[in-house]
């Protein structure tokens, strides 16, 4: 038989052997919607071919598998219902890493964002800061590093009796990972974002580093990262005055430049190559709800929210209804059940339960907030 169907959207034959969708209205999806839909979020069989075809499919297994950590199957199936309905027609929209994996067995993550802290100045502990990259990414994360622990360019390093290569070619091992050899979730290449402190002796190095090649019309290097230079209070006022900057590190003065000078090749090459982006850490840190307990250092690759390091970030989308009924205060719960449900990359797990955050973007604070108004 026919199912009802949306305004503007196909008719969809159903048949007996989808008993409880024929219950449903059923939304057909067509063209780019169907393609995105069967890519990245649809389940796969062994041969890699989609087993749903419909977002109701896919709203019933993300109710279910967050609704599995309740602790009986009466409330497992009360909410199962509940969150069901709240994500029907798109009322509540969570992170695509929610959708493509809650509710399957695959070992992958229900967080799209990830900051991890920087890395041990050392080849072990850069190599260890790159795995736990890898593995996130692996499970469907992206992922932010600001590389400020790794000593500048041309640095001694006494047990080898040699030099620091600085963490610009450093970042090059991050950027190829993430481009060239993750796949997040199977379905697509990792995203990475690296950043450096405005007071790193390398830092020139790192604004000019996606530099864009005119033979190839791409960078050089870091070609697979997002980069943004974490932007302090006092570089703004020296900047303001045309003052001195001086760039340390490990508490050694390496050299003084104007601070309107990098500014401008922070603007110029933002310009040429839309790179690097700026991020203003002191501001952060004085205006996030968490300055008491945290200091943040970095942001992740999606720059909706910013993220203490070693934990993580639901995102989520709220559409409009035309009435206001409880399904806004009804969305915190599959924020927090996910929380529970979700695997936890082992190098990760002392920190991602605590505290547990949300990430709604502007929008989905606006159409939250329209119905109150």
């Amino acid at each position: 038989m026919t199912r009802s169907h949306k305004k503007g959207e196909r008719p969809v034959e159903t048949t007996d052997q989808a008993a409880h969708e024929a219950r449903e209205q059923v939304t057909q999806l067509d063209g780019l919607r169907q393609k995105v839909f069967l890519d990245r979020y649809s389940v796969k069989d062994d041969q890699g071919r989609p087993t749903e075809e419909y977002p109701e499919q896919m709203w019933r297994r993300v109710a279910a598998g967050i609704a599995s950590v309740e602790a009986t199957p009466e409330l497992r199936a009360t909410w199962t219902e509940r969150f069901n309905e709240l994500l029907r027609d798109f009322k509540f929209v969570p992170g695509g890493r929610i959708l493509s994996g809650a509710g399957t067995q695959a070992e992958v993550t229900c967080y799209n964002c990830f900051v991890i802290p920087g890395p041990e100045d050392s080849r072990a502990g850069i190599m260890d800061n790159v795995k736990t990259m890898i593995d996130i990414m692996a499970r469907g994360g992206g992922v932010g590093v600001n590389l400020s622990t790794l000593r500048p360019r041309g640095s001694h390093v006494k047990t080898v009796n040699g030099t620091s290569s600085g963490p610009v070619p450093w970042g090059e091992m991050y950027s190829t990972a993430t481009g060239k050899v993750v796949q997040q979730g199977g379905s697509r290449r990792g995203a990475l974002m690296l950043m450096l402190d405005d007071n790193h002796p390398d830092v020139e190095e790192f604004i000019t580093a996606k530099a864009i090649n005119p033979l190839t019309s791409k960078p050089d290097r870091l070609e697979h990262a997002n980069i943004s230079v974490a932007i302090s209070d006092p570089f703004m006022e020296a900047v303001k005055r045309d003052a001195d900057w001086e760039l340390t590190w490990g508490g050694k003065v390496y050299r003084t430049v104007k601070a309107r000078y990098l500014w401008d090749l922070i603007c110029e090459m933002a310009w040429k190559s839309a790179d690097p982006g700026l991020v203003f850490m002191d501001r952060v840190n004085k205006m996030t709800p968490a300055w008491y307990f945290e200091t943040q250092r970095c942001v992740n690759p999606c720059g909706a929210c910013v993220t203490w390091a070693r934990l993580t970030w639901p995102l989520l989308c709220v559409a409009a209804p035309s009435t206001t009924p409880p399904w806004p205060r009804l969305a915190g719960r599959p924020c927090a059940s996910w929380t529970t449900w979700w695997t936890t990359p082992t190098t990760l797990s002392p920190r991602t339960s605590r505290p547990r955050s949300m990430g709604p973007g502007a929008l989905a604070w606006a159409r939250w907030a329209w119905p109150t108004r």
